[in-house]
């Protein structure tokens, strides 16, 4: 496990070590000023070895059957890039929510094929952060974020960063959602 502190306030480190499993290795980067989130999960990427990876926030979690689940996604499909199950938006007590301007219809974002990247902007009913935390094929994620140059210019985006971060996936593999697991986003 490889957990990025961006050097906020929130306890991070201390919280992850204190329900970590003691058979877990986990590997610490920790920064020295509070930094962007986006930035702190784009740091993580060249520490990753594994052929798949997902990122979390520090309150954010998933049905105990979402790893298995986005990775069968993977498994019968090569092109896939990221898979991921519906959305749910909770708050700071864990309750549902439904965003401004998203029903509940709407929680599980949509499949799109490898460069439907116009199909993506015309259909998008929703923020792209539903795609941010999915289940990401590493190779791919890797290739559609080749440079540090595209990453700095995602990292500075301050509202559409990950609309960006979205179409950069469609330019490399498949967007693929499955209905059979949650991810839980806490929001406020």
């Amino acid at each position: 496990v490889i957990l990025a502190d961006n050097n906020s306030t929130d306890r991070t480190t201390e919280i992850f070590k204190n329900n970590l499993k003691e058979s877990i290795n986990i590997e610490v980067y920790k920064s020295k000023t509070d930094i962007k989130s986006m930035q702190n999960f784009f740091r993580c990427i060249d520490k990753v070895e594994t052929k798949y990876f997902c990122w979390l926030a520090h309150d954010d979690y998933f049905e105990d059957n979402w790893i298995e689940e986005n990775l069968k996604v993977h498994f019968k499909n090569d092109e896939c890039i990221t898979s991921f199950g519906e959305c749910i938006f909770i708050d700071e007590k864990h309750n549902r929510f439904y965003r401004t301007g998203i029903n509940k219809n709407m929680h599980v974002p949509q499949s799109y094929a490898k460069g439907d990247l116009m199909k993506f902007i015309n259909e998008r009913q929703l923020w792209g952060v539903m795609y941010e935390f999915g289940l990401h094929n590493t190779y791919l994620f890797k290739k559609a974020f080749s440079s540090k140059k595209i990453i700095n210019k995602l990292s500075s985006i301050n509202i559409g960063g990950d609309t960006c971060l979205t179409l950069s996936l469609l330019s490399k593999g498949s967007l693929i959602s499955t209905q059979k697991t949650k991810f839980y986003k806490r929001d406020l």
